[in-house]
């Protein structure tokens, strides 16, 4: 019965690996007018004078649900690139891997010369600079129709990076202004998803899955206890004899 016992608890210990999961937020629900500190955990920044607070706006085509991320102080509500506004997402506890669904609308004027895609930056410090930046990932859906024709919003894109060092404690979405010219491409971001790192995130690994080899081991370990603590009172009964 005691060995029952420590192989129950053996892998009931690989448990809480397995139920760990990404937190999601799709922002959806009531449109809010600001959602600074909406979200638990996460502190939402618009760095541009003048264009925030961070709101959610409803949009006909959202990633999911009813409503994507915008700013308020622009006239294009939730649409923007670098020229014009970002967003910036603090992380309270530093996370090891991010991911956010972006796509970009054309603005009726197309030749304002601020054509752009949408990007995810990883910074691992709540201050961004370049410094701080770890990690980068932009739009990209090869023929997606947006990319040649007017008027148009492109397909959403999963934006994702992740840090060996999980050590990922901002993020800033915005897109790449063109030195060029050409259509006004301009971002909009929808469907957060963000891991924390085992043990609250800053060190360590990421969030273990269960193995068969991790189960075995656990498992070998609890009969190994067990006949440690078996051994000594049948060595004495064999005395006994």
């Amino acid at each position: 019965m005691k060995k029952l016992s420590i192989l129950a608890l053996a892998a009931g210990l690989a448990i809480p690996a397995a139920q760990a999961a990404p937190t999601t937020l799709n922002f959806d629900g009531a449109v809010n007018l600001d959602i600074s500190t909406a979200y638990a955990g996460l502190t939402f920044v618009a760095p541009f004078p003048g264009t925030g607070p961070v709101r959610t706006w409803n949009s006909p085509t959202a990633h999911s649900g009813n409503n994507v991320l915008g700013l308020s102080g622009q006239n294009n509500f939730y649409a923007f690139n670098q020229s014009n506004g970002a967003i910036d997402i603090v992380f309270d506890t530093a996370v090891n891997a991010v991911s956010i669904a972006a796509a970009f609308v054309i603005a009726t004027d197309q030749f304002l010369g601020i054509g752009g895609l949408p990007f995810m930056a990883a910074y691992n410090s709540s201050t961004i600079s370049q410094a701080t930046r770890i990690g980068l990932d932009t739009w990209d859906i090869v023929g997606d129709a947006c990319l040649a024709n007017n008027f148009c919003t492109s397909g959403w894109d999963m934006l994702s990076l992740s840090s060996a060092g999980n050590d990922i404690k901002a993020i800033r979405l915005t897109g790449f202004v063109s030195t060029s010219g050409g259509v006004s491409r301009q971002a909009m971001f929808d469907t957060l998803t963000f891991d924390r790192a085992s043990g609250g995130g800053g060190g360590g690994g990421t969030l273990p899955e269960p193995s068969s080899l991790l189960l075995a081991g656990m498992a070998g370990a609890a009969l190994w206890g067990s006949r440690r603590m078996g051994g000594p009172r049948q060595a004495g009964v064999g005395r006994k004899k």
